[in-house]
Order: C-alpha cells, then sequence, then structure tokens
C-alpha cells in the first residue's frame, strides 16, 4: 500500500557567497512532528538511505526557496550554481549566491548571522508503517528544498562560507555539535521505547 502523504520536514544549514549544508539525512532521527494533515499525532521519523535518490536522477529541476515560499525562489537545480547531491549519509546542497544580486546579499548574510536554523523539504512520502510512533520513510519524491528557521532533523546543518579559516572551523565545530545532539536524541529515543515497553 502506498503510504504517501505530503509533508514538510525541516532540517538544519555553511567561499563568499556559497552556502552549503545536508537537506535530507539518512538513518538519522527527527524531532517529534506532525503532518500538516494531522497535528495531533506526533512521531519520530528516520529516512531510510536511498529513499529519495530516484527525486535526484536524470534531469531533475528542483527549487531552492526560502521557508517553503515558492515566490521566494533563490533559484533551481538547473542552474550549474545550484548542486544537489546524494552521497552515503543523505542529499546535499551547495549554492553558489551572487553578493552583487541584494536579495542572495540578505541570504547570505541571514545565513552567516544563523537566522536559518537548516534545510527542509517538501514532497510525497512513502511510511513502511504510516501509523506508527516511530516511522521509517522508504521512499518518496522531493519538490521542492528550502532554507527553514526551525529544522526537525538534528543532524543536519547548514553554513555560509568564505576564504575565511576562522568561519571553516566554525563549521566544523558546529557539525561537531549537532553529531552529539544527534546521539543524545538516540539515548532519548531508546529511553522512551524502554519506558512504553515497560
Amino acid at each position: 500500500m502506498d503510504n504517501t502523504v505530503l509533508i514538510t520536514r525541516s532540517i538544519q544549514t555553511g567561499d563568499k557567497g556559497r552556502i552549503f549544508g545536508l537537506a535530507i539525512p539518512y538513518e538519522s532521527p527527527s524531532r517529534r512532528v506532525t503532518t500538516k494533515f494531522d497535528r495531533e499525532n506526533e512521531y519520530y521519523e528516520t529516512i531510510k538511505r536511498g529513499a529519495f535518490d530516484d527525486s535526484f536522477k536524470g534531469d531533475f529541476d528542483v527549487p531552492l526557496c526560502i521557508n517553503h515560499d515558492l515566490s521566494r525562489e533563490i533559484m533551481r537545480s538547473s542552474n550549474p550554481n545550484l548542486k544537489i547531491e546524494v552521497k552515503e549519509d543523505g542529499v546535499y546542497v551547495d549554492c553558489q549566491l551572487d553578493l552583487t544580486d541584494p536579495e542572495h546579499k540578505v541570504i547570505y548574510d541571514d545565513v552567516q548571522r544563523g537566522e536559518y536554523e537548516g534545510f527542509s523539504f517538501n514532497g510525497g512520502v512513502r511510511y513502511k508503517d504510516r501509523d506508527a510512533e516511530e516511522r521509517e520513510v522508504v521512499g518518496g519524491h522531493v519538490r521542492e528544498i528550502s532554507l527553514v528557521t526551525k529544522a526537525a532533523y538534528p543532524a543536519t546543518y547548514a553554513a555560509a562560507r568564505s576564504a575565511d579559516s576562522g568561519e571553516l572551523a566554525e563549521a566544523n565545530n558546529k557539525i561537531k555539535a549537532l553529531e552529539t545532539d544527534v546521539a543524545s536524541l538516540k539515548v532519548q529515543v531508546n529511553n522512551i521505547k524502554a519506558y512504553l515497553k515497560a
């Protein structure tokens, strides 16, 4: 049975004008989330490795937006300045902004200041068990990726990078901190499982 639902997932977001980060983390638990169709039932979800790989094969064209507002499109993946790449641990975004464009300059400055917590995607998903409290996303398609102010997946990160090695070190420190957060979330999930079984 196809358990496709439309759902918005938040994720976190890092040389001059370049923003990049992990947009869709595989095998990493989310925070407690809801769907836009059912705000009452909260659950955790994990995206199975490869679940969205088919969305990024061939001549795909996915927009990068701000907070899922299609009227605030930054650019599309058909533009050579936006690269979306599938790796072992998830889907990465790498975008070279044009800092002579006032809107791009504002976005870049906002990312540097930490105004955006990370990335998010919008699309259809298929769950292994749609009604479980801990759901596994086994497939689906991605319609759009956004920089967002609130992210559901602690494993994601975003950064605005310049030639300054200090900024790169800061981004690496943020990645390490997020890895610690993910480990902590896994412990919490296991504690909840143990409590529910008791």
